[in-house]
């Protein structure tokens, strides 16, 4: 048998650890709303355009100024560099070299100081600065270049044009007149014009006022260019015409044209010995018969 007490010890025993659960009861009540777009005045269409407007505008003048800063930046470092290498040597004096060096620290230093804070306009304006500063070394190395570049197109086409036009007279020796007489003489030019012109370039500095440039370079290889045109234009003579063997036969046999026309067949010689002999014969004949016909008119006239 079970005490009351140990009972209501067992029992909350039990419950230990189990969730205890409160109901309360509440009505329920429930608001609700209905809503819909709706449309926008003209003037508040107008001032959210401008508010857009304005965000992109700050958007794209921080875009513009991170590409300026960036590009000083690249200038700067690309410029420094070019002023160790060789180039700067080829196409500056020791004096520009010194003064450009002195103009970039200048630059830079306002750029570590100012320059991040400097607005659109004075950013474009130093790199403007800093592009035309320059411009007259890229500018000797630009004509330098271009120069070399046509040099060697020339000594290339020369060879080239040379080498076309003596397969060309050897294969028609009847183009060698030309050749002899026009297509040397205005290569030989062109020739002596490029080594006159190189010698003369190689004596001045690249710093000074050029001498060649690669436009006189290209009017000379159109020169090139023409003469071989006009060596392939050469038409071949045209041969004698071969008299027609029954002209001659028919005509009498002219000794003119038979030196200038040695090329008969064998047969169209036979034929011309044939029309010769008979021709001599005839005449022959003709000639007896004139003198035994005037032996016999003189002995006649001897007898009256």
């Amino acid at each position: 048998i079970i005490s009351e007490s140990d009972k209501k010890f067992l029992l909350k025993k039990k419950l230990v650890g189990e969730k205890k659960v409160h109901t309360i009861k509440h009505p329920l009540k429930v608001n609700v709303t209905y809503t819909y777009p709706k449309p926008l005045s003209e003037e508040k269409i107008i001032e959210l355009r401008h508010n857009i407007q304005r965000l992109i505008e700050i958007d794209e003048n921080r875009i513009k100024m991170i590409e300026k800063r960036n590009a000083i930046e690249s200038l700067l470092y690309n410029r420094k560099e070019w002023l160790s290498s060789e180039s700067a040597e080829r196409y500056s004096t020791k004096d520009e070299l010194a003064d450009t060096l002195a103009y970039l620290e200048n630059i830079s230093n306002w750029y570590d100081e100012d320059g991040f804070d400097a607005n659109l306009t004075v950013l474009d304006k130093e790199i403007r600065n800093i592009t035309g500063y320059f411009s007259k070394f890229e500018k000797r190395q630009k004509i330098d270049y271009e120069r070399y570049e046509e040099v060697t197109k020339i000594i290339t086409e020369l060879n080239k044009t040379n080498i076309t036009a003596n397969d060309l007279v050897k294969r028609d020796p009847w183009r060698f007149e030309h050749f002899n007489n026009t297509f040397l003489k205005d290569i030989n030019a062109v020739e002596k014009w490029l080594i006159e012109s190189l010698e003369k370039q190689n004596n001045r500095s690249l710093t000074e006022e050029p001498y060649l440039l690669a436009e006189h370079i290209k009017d000379k290889r159109r020169i090139i260019k023409n003469s071989l045109y006009k060596l392939k234009q050469v038409k071949k003579p045209k041969e004698p015409e071969k008299p027609n063997i029954d002209d001659i036969m028919k005509d009498g046999v002219n000794l003119e044209d038979l030196m200038k026309n040695s090329n008969f067949t064998k047969e169209e010689w036979e034929k011309l010995k044939e029309s010769m002999n008979n021709e001599t014969n005839s005449n022959n004949s003709t000639e007896q018969n004139k003198t035994e016909e005037q032996n016999a008119e003189d002995q006649t006239k001897g007898d009256l």
